[in-house]
Protein backbone atom coordinates (compact mmCIF):
# COMPACT_ATOMS: atom_id res chain seq x y z
CA UNK A 1 0.00 0.00 0.00
CA UNK A 2 2.89 2.44 0.57
CA UNK A 3 4.39 1.86 -3.21
CA UNK A 4 0.73 2.40 -4.11
CA UNK A 5 0.86 6.04 -2.53
CA UNK A 6 4.37 7.08 -3.34
CA UNK A 7 3.03 6.01 -6.68
CA UNK A 8 0.25 8.36 -6.39
CA UNK A 9 2.14 10.86 -4.55
CA UNK A 10 4.25 11.14 -7.76
CA UNK A 11 1.63 10.89 -10.77
CA UNK A 12 0.37 14.18 -8.18
CA UNK A 13 3.45 15.47 -8.50
CA UNK A 14 4.03 15.08 -12.22
CA UNK A 15 0.33 16.39 -12.74
CA UNK A 16 0.68 19.40 -11.10
CA UNK A 17 4.35 20.50 -12.72
CA UNK A 18 2.32 19.76 -16.24
CA UNK A 19 -0.35 22.18 -15.16
CA UNK A 20 2.25 24.65 -13.82
CA UNK A 21 4.04 24.25 -17.48
CA UNK A 22 0.26 24.43 -19.37
CA UNK A 23 -0.48 27.89 -17.88
CA UNK A 24 3.02 29.26 -17.99
CA UNK A 25 2.91 28.78 -21.91
CA UNK A 26 -0.63 29.32 -21.77
CA UNK A 27 0.20 32.90 -20.31
CA UNK A 28 3.50 33.14 -22.56
CA UNK A 29 1.09 33.05 -25.32
CA UNK A 30 -1.69 35.47 -24.23
CA UNK A 31 1.33 37.68 -23.85
CA UNK A 32 2.29 37.31 -27.20
CA UNK A 33 -0.44 37.89 -28.62
CA UNK A 34 -1.13 41.11 -26.59
CA UNK A 35 2.28 42.33 -27.95
CA UNK A 36 1.67 41.30 -31.78
CA UNK A 37 0.38 44.14 -34.30
CA UNK A 38 -1.66 43.97 -37.63
CA UNK A 39 -0.87 45.72 -39.97
CA UNK A 40 -3.13 47.96 -42.98
CA UNK A 41 -2.21 46.18 -46.07
CA UNK A 42 -2.80 49.51 -48.06
CA UNK A 43 -0.77 52.50 -46.00
CA UNK A 44 1.03 49.69 -43.18
CA UNK A 45 0.29 51.61 -40.25
CA UNK A 46 0.33 49.41 -37.93
CA UNK A 47 -2.81 48.45 -34.74
CA UNK A 48 -2.66 46.53 -31.46
CA UNK A 49 -5.72 44.61 -32.89
CA UNK A 50 -7.73 43.81 -35.86
CA UNK A 51 -10.55 45.81 -34.20
CA UNK A 52 -8.52 48.81 -34.19
CA UNK A 53 -7.51 48.03 -37.57
CA UNK A 54 -11.06 47.34 -38.85
CA UNK A 55 -11.98 50.93 -37.07
CA UNK A 56 -9.26 52.37 -39.21
CA UNK A 57 -10.84 50.73 -42.24
CA UNK A 58 -14.09 51.66 -41.53
CA UNK A 59 -13.15 55.03 -40.92
CA UNK A 60 -12.13 55.78 -44.79
CA UNK A 61 -8.78 57.74 -43.33
CA UNK A 62 -7.04 54.60 -45.29
CA UNK A 63 -9.20 55.15 -48.36
CA UNK A 64 -9.07 59.36 -48.17
CA UNK A 65 -4.85 59.30 -47.60
CA UNK A 66 -5.95 60.63 -44.13
CA UNK A 67 -3.82 57.59 -42.87
CA UNK A 68 -0.20 57.82 -42.06
CA UNK A 69 1.88 55.65 -44.62
CA UNK A 70 5.28 53.89 -42.85
CA UNK A 71 8.42 54.76 -44.74
CA UNK A 72 11.94 52.47 -44.43
CA UNK A 73 12.80 54.98 -42.22
CA UNK A 74 10.04 54.59 -39.36
CA UNK A 75 8.50 58.07 -40.50
CA UNK A 76 5.12 58.37 -41.34
CA UNK A 77 3.84 60.56 -44.08
CA UNK A 78 0.06 61.13 -44.15
CA UNK A 79 -1.61 59.62 -47.79
CA UNK A 80 -1.33 63.33 -49.74
CA UNK A 81 2.56 64.09 -48.78
CA UNK A 82 3.53 59.93 -49.43
CA UNK A 83 1.68 59.87 -52.74
CA UNK A 84 4.05 62.43 -54.71
CA UNK A 85 2.66 60.84 -58.14
CA UNK A 86 -1.20 62.59 -57.56
CA UNK A 87 -1.17 66.21 -58.04
CA UNK A 88 -4.25 67.70 -56.00
CA UNK A 89 -4.38 71.28 -56.19
CA UNK A 90 -7.10 72.97 -57.23
CA UNK A 91 -9.04 69.56 -58.07
CA UNK A 92 -12.38 69.24 -56.89
CA UNK A 93 -15.37 66.88 -56.28
CA UNK A 94 -18.85 68.04 -56.98
CA UNK A 95 -22.11 67.09 -55.23
CA UNK A 96 -24.70 68.78 -57.53
CA UNK A 97 -28.42 68.99 -56.77
CA UNK A 98 -30.40 65.91 -56.15
CA UNK A 99 -33.79 65.74 -54.13
CA UNK A 100 -34.05 65.67 -50.10
CA UNK A 101 -37.10 64.23 -48.73
CA UNK A 102 -39.07 64.91 -51.87
CA UNK A 103 -37.23 68.45 -52.73
CA UNK A 104 -35.17 69.11 -55.75
CA UNK A 105 -32.44 70.87 -54.54
CA UNK A 106 -30.17 73.47 -56.08
CA UNK A 107 -27.57 73.65 -54.07
CA UNK A 108 -23.64 72.35 -55.18
CA UNK A 109 -20.88 71.50 -52.78
CA UNK A 110 -17.17 70.43 -53.69
CA UNK A 111 -14.47 69.05 -51.76
CA UNK A 112 -11.44 70.45 -52.54
CA UNK A 113 -8.82 67.53 -52.62
CA UNK A 114 -5.67 69.39 -51.61
CA UNK A 115 -7.58 71.26 -48.64
CA UNK A 116 -9.75 68.16 -47.34
CA UNK A 117 -12.95 69.66 -46.97
CA UNK A 118 -16.09 70.87 -48.08
CA UNK A 119 -16.75 74.01 -49.51
CA UNK A 120 -20.12 75.85 -50.61
CA UNK A 121 -20.18 76.10 -54.64
CA UNK A 122 -22.87 78.32 -56.90
CA UNK A 123 -26.08 77.21 -56.86
CA UNK A 124 -27.87 75.60 -59.73
CA UNK A 125 -29.57 77.85 -61.99
CA UNK A 126 -32.43 75.23 -62.27
CA UNK A 127 -33.37 72.83 -59.26
CA UNK A 128 -32.35 69.50 -60.40
CA UNK A 129 -32.08 65.73 -59.49
CA UNK A 130 -31.34 62.42 -61.05
CA UNK A 131 -29.78 64.55 -63.84
CA UNK A 132 -26.14 63.95 -65.19
CA UNK A 133 -22.99 65.31 -65.10
CA UNK A 134 -19.48 65.23 -66.48
CA UNK A 135 -16.21 67.52 -67.00
CA UNK A 136 -14.93 68.63 -69.78
CA UNK A 137 -12.09 71.12 -70.32
CA UNK A 138 -12.16 72.27 -66.69
CA UNK A 139 -15.73 73.27 -67.11
CA UNK A 140 -18.58 71.17 -65.04
CA UNK A 141 -21.92 70.34 -67.36
CA UNK A 142 -24.95 69.49 -65.72
CA UNK A 143 -27.85 67.85 -68.06
CA UNK A 144 -31.48 66.95 -67.86
CA UNK A 145 -32.88 65.47 -64.98
CA UNK A 146 -36.08 65.81 -62.39
CA UNK A 147 -36.96 69.24 -61.81
CA UNK A 148 -39.32 70.77 -60.06
CA UNK A 149 -43.01 69.83 -61.68
CA UNK A 150 -41.57 67.47 -64.20
CA UNK A 151 -38.50 65.85 -66.34
CA UNK A 152 -36.43 68.75 -67.56
CA UNK A 153 -34.37 69.56 -70.88
CA UNK A 154 -32.24 72.64 -69.56
CA UNK A 155 -28.41 71.97 -69.41
CA UNK A 156 -26.39 74.42 -67.25
CA UNK A 157 -22.39 74.68 -67.40
CA UNK A 158 -20.55 75.82 -64.25
CA UNK A 159 -16.70 77.21 -65.09
CA UNK A 160 -14.92 76.97 -61.95
CA UNK A 161 -12.45 80.16 -62.99
CA UNK A 162 -16.09 82.32 -63.20
CA UNK A 163 -17.47 80.61 -60.57
CA UNK A 164 -21.08 80.67 -62.17
CA UNK A 165 -23.72 78.72 -64.07
CA UNK A 166 -24.74 79.32 -67.92
CA UNK A 167 -27.63 78.26 -69.57
CA UNK A 168 -27.15 75.68 -72.64
CA UNK A 169 -29.11 75.00 -75.59
CA UNK A 170 -31.61 72.38 -74.05
CA UNK A 171 -31.50 68.63 -75.04
CA UNK A 172 -34.27 67.45 -77.40
CA UNK A 173 -36.01 64.84 -74.95
CA UNK A 174 -36.48 66.05 -71.34
CA UNK A 175 -35.79 62.84 -69.20
CA UNK A 176 -34.43 61.76 -66.39
CA UNK A 177 -32.11 58.98 -64.58
CA UNK A 178 -29.71 59.52 -67.30
CA UNK A 179 -25.52 58.80 -67.59
CA UNK A 180 -23.53 61.61 -69.23
CA UNK A 181 -20.35 60.88 -70.09
CA UNK A 182 -17.48 63.01 -71.73
CA UNK A 183 -15.73 61.28 -74.62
Amino acid sequence: MGRNTAEQQAAARLAKQMAKEAAEASAKQAASASTSVVKCEKCNAEFPSRNKLFAHVKSLACASGDAPKAEANGSTKTGQEADDSENTQGAYIYVVGGRLRGRTLQKVERFCLSERKWEAAPYLIEPRGSHGCCEVGGALYTIAGGGLASNLVTCERLTPSADEWAVLPPVSLARHALAVVAA
